[in-house]
């Protein structure tokens, strides 16, 4: 009798995380689902929240564990457990990530409109979101690869904002899109960016202002990398923007039910063994990360 499948999805206390945890407990038979959180109360409370939200209609096993992907010692401290518990795992959503608060509403004498609500200087705007949106999805995927079993999948949940065409300059986009690019070039590309936020010349240097747009472009192109990487071991990699979801993240701006947001995700970590590789997807179709983002 074969093994049920592990899935581990991060960052799923709330938000798309949580909807793609509901999602794939609903759709599969007799998975075991890692709903993983920094936060252990607040994960176990979500996880609890969850199972009573479900009721008759999970049909897969879902448990907590803790994870923060910034925290080298929590990645292998998990990554110790599955090995222990299951020999490895079959699945890894990269989820988790973060933004600072872009928008707020301001009242105004003819109604309402947003307006920037960030006020984090730019170099830590950069510092954070990059080193959890890019470094620690590297950081968690670092660790855990070795345990993906073949035949596997990785999900990388990006974003729109990671599409480069029009936002940087060509010398940096023949970079990103160069075929023999390397993680080196990606953690440079970084690095020159928070340079450029402490040195106050991001648009000089080719650059957009917003650090979460660097680090979701990031994200895509490890994407890529990865994909090559894992092909020998027949395990599909690929990136998506999951729409713009009513979460926290989006201060609740957004025009997505969790449910619509969490099901391109669901799509491709559930993808056929001849299913495609290192894309980009949206509503799952796939899109190219250098053509301008149009939403439908």
């Amino acid at each position: 009798m074969s093994l049920p499948r592990v899935f581990v999805i991060t960052g799923a206390n709330k938000g798309i995380g949580y909807g793609i945890v509901k999602g794939l407990a609903e759709k599969l038979q007799t998975a075991i689902i890692y709903l993983t959180a920094r936060n252990e109360k607040l994960g176990k409370e979500s996880l609890d929240k969850l199972i009573k939200e479900l009721g008759d209609n999970r049909h897969s096993d879902i448990r907590f564990h803790q994870l923060d992907i910034t925290d080298r010692t929590s990645c292998e401290n998990f990554a110790s457990y599955l090995k222990k518990e299951h020999s490895g795992l079959d699945v890894l959503v990269n989820n988790a990530g973060f933004a600072f608060k872009l928008w707020k509403v301001k009242e105004l004498n003819y109604g309402r409109a947003l307006q920037n609500a960030a006020s984090e200087p730019p170099e830590k705007q950069a510092r954070v979101t990059i080193g959890i949106n890019y470094n620690g999805t590297k950081q968690v995927s670092n660790i855990l690869f070795p345990l993906i079993r073949g035949g596997g999948r990785v999900v990388n949940v990006s974003s729109s904002e990671g599409v480069i065409a029009g936002r940087y300059s060509d010398e940096i986009i023949a970079r990103l899109t160069s075929p023999s690019l390397t993680v080196a070039d990606i953690d440079k590309f970084t690095c020159d960016y928070m340079k450029a936020c402490i040195e106050d010349k991001r648009r000089e240097n080719g650059f957009p202002n917003s650090a979460y747009k660097v680090s979701k472009a990031a994200v895509i192109a490890l994407t890529f990398i990865q994909a090559k990487e894992l092909k020998t071991r027949n395990i599909l990699v690929n990136a998506c923007h999951p729409g713009y979801v009513n979460t926290d993240m989006t201060s609740h701006y957004g025009l997505l039910t969790i449910e619509e947001g969490a099901d391109t995700p669901i799509y491709l970590a559930t993808l056929e063994g001849n299913g495609p590789t290192g894309k980009f997807f949206y509503k799952r179709k796939e899109i190219d990360w250098n053509v301008p983002f149009v939403s439908s």
